[in-house]
């Protein structure tokens, strides 16, 4: 489970990347704002744990319409040999733990270089600027670091550049402030703890900090119309400076490939195709991008589109003596009885329907017997013989998995396990407020009969906590693979 869903973030993440890129390329043709692709990309792998997480939510997000066409996924059960699924239990332990060092480690990294730009900054001096206060260090920035109130750093050897210069580094970073692009680095930052082991979003946040120094760039041309001068003084603060040692800083200069598109972005020419490209570039970042929130996680939503037909409800009915008809000769053996092929005593099974209860009236009748008037129990709220949505907020619980798990093993027929016959079976499953099961359907067959009525058999031991919306129990139908298979 968590090994194929770690696998399906990546997935998510690759076509999150291709998406940005032709947004970041239709955007800058347009001259608008590039960083919050990227910020988009890196928030959509969290946001794909969360749409496993609440199935029912994304579903219905996805298309409203169908809201009650869609009922409740829970994990499901594979059989084998003895020693089957033992070894994927050992890789989504690893993979567990693995995730959860790699978050430790990610968190012990910004809080180690938070409490270093606390330590530095005590021995900064503080000095004012063209109308702006700014700490001079001995070799940190020019940068922005800071959240709640944003602060600019500039090394001292910045303070002796030319007038003009100098004015375009202070802009820069002014600007940095004014589009919050700190508080911007930090719920990136926050992102990429969630799934630090991604290399992807490690190559994601490169990308965010270069658009947002190009953004950065083409609001303060905006302001000092000369790309030239502009240009040089990115490449003499750039052969000055010391590569930043802190994520949580926006820098004026970075790295060589940074600059280098930032310098192309400045001198690039527009032509009367730039923009008809870049709407055409943003279009197909749009359609990769409903293919990124399209992936489907492990645990998504079974969807309703070509239901099966529900099997033959099966009803408890006694042993009726049937009358022999007057004028023939009785049959040999004994007197038939009408009785169900397949007779549950579990006290999970459905009560019989109104048309079993007619017709074993009739039945009573023929044989002389006196019918009492039978009072009907008050029963809790029904859902209907359908599967559908019904709202809630804490999923039912499965509670006997053990035992479950010692019927796939009984159930699974010999034969079939013995020719090697797997089949995987999706059983739709109604529990009403008790958490007590009321109904099983088959949603997807196996394509062996033999195995669905397994399944069916398998689900009908299954014991559940009930499903509560806020404070109050409700009944709920649940989605269940049931799998059979022979390794």
């Amino acid at each position: 489970m968590i090994a194929s869903l770690a696998l399906q973030m990546v997935i998510v993440s690759v076509a999150a990347t291709g998406a940005a890129l032709a947004a970041e390329a239709g955007l800058r043709r347009m001259r608008l704002a590039t960083r919050w692709t990227w910020l988009a990309a890196l928030a959509l792998p969290p946001l794909f744990v969360l749409a496993s997480l609440l199935p029912p939510l994304t579903a219905l997000l996805r298309n409203p319409t169908t809201a009650a066409m869609v009922v409740v996924p829970l994990e499901g059960f594979t059989v084998g040999t003895a020693a089957s699924g033992g070894w994927r239990e050992l890789v989504d332990a690893g993979v567990a733990v693995a995730w959860g060092i790699a978050v430790a480690a990610m968190l012990m990294v910004l809080l180690r270089g938070h409490l270093q730009l606390r330590r530095e900054r005590r021995g900064w001096s503080r000095t004012s600027l063209i109308g702006g206060t700014v700490y001079a260090s001995l070799d940190r920035g020019p940068a922005v670091g800071g959240l709640g109130r944003p602060w600019i750093v500039i090394p001292a050897w910045v303070l002796r550049l030319p007038p003009r210069e100098l004015r375009m580094v202070l802009v820069h970073e002014g600007e940095h402030v004014r589009a919050g692009d700190p508080r911007l680095l930090a719920g990136a930052l926050a992102l990429l703890t969630l799934t630090p082991w991604n290399q992807i979003s490690w190559w994601q946040l490169r990308r965010l900090r270069a658009a947002m120094e190009i953004d950065c760039d083409r609001r303060v041309l905006a302001q000092e119309r000369d790309p030239r001068r502009y240009g040089n003084t990115l490449l003499t603060v750039a052969a000055q400076i010391t590569p930043e040692r802190s994520l949580g800083l926006a820098a004026f200069s970075e790295s060589t490939h940074s600059l280098h598109s930032r310098i192309v972005a400045m001198t690039t020419r527009r032509s009367r195709w730039t923009t008809p490209v870049g709407v055409l570039l943003l279009t197909l970042s749009v359609l990769v991008g409903i293919q990124a929130c399209g992936i489907y996680g492990p645990t998504e939503p079974t969807r309703m589109e070509s239901a099966a037909a529900p099997p033959t409800p099966i009803v408890r009915t006694e042993p009726v003596a049937v009358p022999p008809t007057p004028g023939a000769s009785p049959a040999p053996g004994p007197a038939p009885t009408a009785t169900s092929p397949d007779v549950e005593t579990t006290p999970t099974e459905p009560p019989p329907s109104a048309d079993s209860g007619v017709r074993d009236a009739v039945e009573a009748l023929r044989g002389g017997a006196e019918v009492e008037p039978e009072i009907e129990p008050e029963r809790p709220r029904d859902i209907g013989g359908t599967p559908i949505f019904t709202p809630f907020t804490v999923a039912p619980n499965l509670l006997n998995r053990y035992v479950v798990g010692a019927a796939l093993e009984r159930e699974y027929p010999a034969l079939l396990r013995d020719a090697g016959v797997s089949g995987r079976t999706i059983v739709w499953i109604k529990i009403d407020e008790r958490g007590v099961l009321q109904d099983v359907q088959i949603n997807q067959s196996s394509g062996h009969p033999a195995l669905d009525a397994a399944a069916i058999r398998v689900a009908r031991t299954m014991e559940f906590s009930p499903a509560l919306n806020r404070d109050q129990v409700v009944p709920v139908w649940v989605s269940i693979p049931i799998q059979f298979q022979r390794r």
